[in-house]
């Protein structure tokens, strides 16, 4: 196996000029910079969390086939007709035997773009049904669940929560004596830390990756555990 070093630091220029070149003649100029440097490093970068899990027994999917997002958007349904993505974008789900898992499981999502880097887990805009599953999982359990978040280890590894999509109306079904009642208004259930654009330049990564699904593993296994019954 190929050893990772981090990945190049010219990255940030390859997006900062995707930003305003963001087109197919300007990207086929620049493929070949591309394949090298984010692609393949990426790809050399899971194989590297593939053996990290492994030695530390957590159960995390890592596959260069899988993890790695692709670079191009599906324009299809979006006024926005871009058609590259402008950062980096790397999730390793915890395992679990569903179908879809890379777009409804949590796990640790690693981000790399010009405006801000960071390392996230949970769920971002469940859908209907499983918000309700998620909302009824917590509800019955949410001493469990409270404990798992105000855990010190998950607080340093994801001192950030996403509060910007919450229900501004009454949560159907429940009391607002609910001791989770205001956590219950959330559509989105993600917890994240910023990252300097230089631990991507090195080694650091893998450590801080594998620290982060550590950290996680409770509050993904918990959220996770909805989604046999969908």
């Amino acid at each position: 196996m190929q050893e990772f070093n981090g990945f190049n630091k010219d990255i940030y220029k390859f997006f900062s000029d995707l930003l305003v070149n963001n087109n197919k003649v300007w990207f086929d100029t620049n493929r070949e910079f591309y394949e090298k440097n984010i692609k393949n490093t990426s790809k050399i970068f899971i194989e590297s969390m593939k053996e990290a899990f492994h030695l530390a027994k957590l159960d995390y999917i890592a596959d260069p086939k899988f993890n790695l997002f692709r670079i191009n958007r599906d324009i299809r349904f979006s006024q926005n007709k871009n058609p590259y993505k402008t950062n980096l974008g790397i999730f390793f789900p915890h395992n679990i035997n569903v179908n879809d898992i890379k777009k409804i499981a949590s796990g640790v999502y690693i981000h790399y773009g010009i405006d801000e880097c960071f390392v996230a887990t949970g769920m971002h805009n469940p859908s209907p049904q499983l918000l309700k599953l998620i909302r009824k999982k917590i509800s019955d359990n949410w001493y469990d669940f409270e404990s798992i978040i105000e855990n010190k280890e998950f607080k340093d590894s994801f001192p950030k929560i996403d509060n910007q999509d919450k229900l501004s109306k009454k949560v159907v079904g429940y009391s607002t004596d609910n001791p989770a009642y205001e956590f219950l208004k959330k559509k989105t259930f993600v917890y994240y830390k910023t990252l300097p654009h230089n631990i991507f330049y090195s080694k650091e990564i893998i450590d801080i990756t594998l620290k982060s699904a550590r950290s996680s593993r409770e509050f993904s296994i918990f959220l996770n555990d909805v989604l046999l019954d969908l």
